[in-house]
């Protein structure tokens, strides 16, 4: 509804249930009720047009009386605009929460109904929580294990998918180009705009690039990167580099590497030397540093 629209309606008093109580949870409207019923009384009890459009006052009323109210009348006009417009302001803001999670650590996160998120390094979260119980929608970008409480229950929402929960623990991935859901703990529904599927623990579902697949009989557990490493399973080495570049705020660049080539592995997020012999040992690669942050990977062979 247009916020002018919002706002005459309820001046008019044509608000449905649902809005009015809607409008009544969101703000403190005691104030502005108050400033409204001031607002009828002086505009019912004030004064009015005769015929040939001259402003007159009650009869029967002194008019030296009427000079005080209708000043406060105009007053009133005035403060109660002002107010209405901080109010509709207030109202289009959807009172969401939005949380970022720094570059150089990860960041615990409680939702409304107490399930715990923690968010990994450079991650968003975004959610409603005033009207948590209206919505219980959950934004990501980025990745994020969730620790659901017993009898929480909402759809966690980013660009490749929506998941839905109900008391479970499970790891969502969400970086440009790879996605992935990992059901730790209970089930879990994953809808992309491809297909529907159910997960249970020990399953992961990604999408590389578009392409889908579903991993089974995992022996899972809280995510590598909560305790600080970055763990993957027969990915694409250019999303190991990626990762890297995110975990260390680095450029890589690439001779002769075959960076389609699966890797599983791990490296450590809080030592860059031994990361990049965690990924290099590996691979029969070999690696240059300089000291602008910038990485150059080479084939030995």
């Amino acid at each position: 509804m247009d916020r002018k629209e919002f706002i005459r309606k309820w001046l008019n008093g044509t608000l449905t249930h649902e809005e009015k109580s809607s409008f009544e949870e969101t703000l403190d409207t005691e104030s502005l009720m108050k400033l409204y019923e001031s607002l009828m009384f002086y505009k019912s009890h004030g004064y009015h047009l005769d015929s040939n459009n001259t402003p007159r006052l009650n009869q029967g009323i002194p008019t030296r009386v009427f000079i005080m109210p209708v000043a406060v009348f105009l007053t009133v006009v005035l403060v109660v605009t002002v107010s209405l417009n901080f109010v509709y302001q207030e109202l289009l803001e959807h009172k969401t929460t939005f949380i970022e999670s720094v570059i150089d650590k990860k960041k615990d996160v409680r939702l409304p109904d107490e399930s715990l998120v923690t968010l990994s390094k450079g991650s968003q979260l975004q959610f409603n929580h005033k009207d948590w119980r209206l919505t219980k929608n959950v934004n990501l970008i980025g990745e994020a294990y969730f620790q659901v409480a017993k009898d929480g229950q909402f759809d966690v929402i980013t660009s490749d998918a929506k998941i839905s929960v109900r008391g479970t623990s499970f790891n969502v991935k969400q970086w440009q180009g790879y996605f992935e859901v990992t059901c730790v703990e209970g089930k879990l529904d994953v809808t992309t705009n491809k297909t529907n599927l159910h997960l249970q623990a020990g399953e992961m579902i990604r999408n590389i690039d578009g392409e889908i697949s579903v991993l089974k009989d995992l022996k899972v557990s809280e995510p590598a990167w909560i305790s600080g490493e970055s763990s993957f399973r027969s990915v694409p080495f250019y999303l190991v580099i990626k990762e890297l570049e995110r975990q260390y705020d680095l450029s890589i660049t690439t001779v002769n590497v075959d960076v389609e080539r699966p890797f599983s592995g791990r490296f450590d997020n809080n030592n860059l030397d031994l990361a990049l012999k965690s990924i290099t040992i590996p691979l029969k690669l070999q690696y240059d540093q300089s000291g602008d942050g910038q990485i150059t990977l080479r084939s030995i062979n």
